[in-house]
């Protein structure tokens, strides 16, 4: 088997915020055990829990997040989110940057949630595997 036919297609996800959902297109595959240990270290430096809140610096959290950006934008494949006149808006770097702290860090969540095993999309894969193998 080769690697490429494990990998899956972009799975969908929903941020919802004020009642309105966010319809996202989650690049899961990108979410290993490796990248998740990256980004738990990044989010207990962000938000001071643990060692690391006397360890970093106001310019060392603006550098996490910049690095949490890019990883967002690499992670979200597609999302539905438009401008006030309906213009589409794309998942880019920049336009990540131009969103509140907590809202990437509700979307981030959302995308982690979306490739991590027990959603109802793993249940049914997992389903399929017990039926090929028995």
């Amino acid at each position: 088997m080769k690697l490429s036919q494990l990998k899956s297609q972009p799975v969908p996800a929903v941020y919802m915020k004020d009642g309105e959902p966010l319809n996202l297109m989650v690049e899961a595959d990108m979410l290993t055990p490796q990248f998740l240990d990256e980004m738990s270290m990044l989010d207990a430096a962000v938000r001071g829990k643990g060692k690391a809140k006397a360890a970093v610096s106001f310019s060392e959290q603006a550098r996490q997040f910049s690095f949490f950006v890019n990883v967002l934008s690499r992670v979200i494949a597609a999302w539905d989110l438009t401008e006030e006149n309906g213009k589409a808006i794309p998942v880019t770097v920049d336009s990540l940057r131009t969103l509140p702290l907590v809202i990437l860090a509700d979307l981030f969540e959302v995308c982690v949630k979306a490739g991590t095993p027990g959603t109802d999309d793993k249940k049914k894969s997992d389903a399929s595997i017990s039926q090929a193998v028995n």
